[in-house]
Parts: structure tokens; C-alpha cells; sequence
């Protein structure tokens, strides 16, 4: 098995499984019992922007392998887009349970979360990344 499908595998389980927790009322629970007051919304917040620092990583690692060094378009655009589809979800799953639909405003913000979490993965990349050939190379020759 390459290297890309490996991560192409832990992006899809990855996906899955937060879009899983994304619409369970227990883990919403939990990050209330977390904080008092209004600011139970901050460790969920902190928790969301770190999974799709997660699921972003792993694509853009994913396409790297397939495509080459990629720039960060493609995390902040799979945070950003997969934060989206979990708003989604989640708008048809409340009204599916019958649950009060959570204000557009609250919405934005969640899809702002997957853009952080993209920003964020864009920097775990240039700290894991190896240097490319070129970079070897110049960095290989002797300084006159």
C-alpha cells in the first residue's frame, strides 16, 4: 500500500468518524459539563478547529503524495468545506430530531472553525515537511 492511500484511509476514517460526533448529543453534553455559563461554546470551538486541523493534514499529506508539494489551498479549503457539510448534517438532523435550528450566525462561525483548522494544518505541513531536492541541493553546495 503507498503512502497516499494510507493517508487518503485516514482521512476517510477521520471524516467519518467527526462527522459521527459532530451530530451526537453526548459529546455536546460533554463539552458543556467542560466550562460554566456561555463559555461551554469555547471548548467545543477548540475541539472542532482541532479536527479539521486533523482531517486537513491528512489530505493535504494525501495529495502531496499523489500530486507533489501542494500549497495551502487544499487544507484551507477541506477544513472550510468539510466544516460546511457538517453544518449541513447537522441542520438536517436537528429538524429530523426536532430540535431548535441553531441561528445562521452560529453557522459561519463553525464553517470559520474548518478555516482555522485548514491555517493550522498549513503549519503543522511546513514543520513536518522534508526539504524537496532543490532545496537539498542548495543547501548541499558550499558558500563561497
Amino acid at each position: 500500500m503507498t503512502a497516499s492511500i494510507k493517508w487518503w484511509i485516514a482521512a476517510a476514517v477521520f471524516a467519518a468518524a467527526f462527522l459521527f460526533l459532530s451530530i451526537q448529543e453526548g459529546v455536546y453534553d460533554f463539552s458543556v459539563s467542560l466550562m460554566p455559563g456561555h463559555w461551554h461554546v469555547f471548548p467545543r470551538k477548540v475541539m472542532a478547529t482541532a479536527c479539521f486541523a486533523i482531517l486537513s493534514f491528512c489530505v493535504a499529506r494525501a495529495a502531496e503524495r499523489d500530486r507533489g508539494r501542494t500549497g495551502w489551498v487544499v487544507p484551507v479549503s477541506t477544513g472550510t468545506i468539510f466544516s460546511a457539510v457538517i453544518e449541513v448534517a447537522q441542520h438536517y438532523y436537528d429538524r429530523y430530531l426536532g430540535v431548535p435550528i441553531e441561528p445562521h450566525i452560529w453557522n459561519a462561525i463553525d464553517v470559520l472553525t474548518g478555516t482555522i483548522g485548514g491555517l493550522l494544518a498549513v503549519w503543522a505541513l511546513s514543520l513536518t515537511r522534508r526539504p524537496g531536492r532543490s532545496e537539498r541541493r542548495r543547501q548541499a553546495r558550499p558558500e563561497p
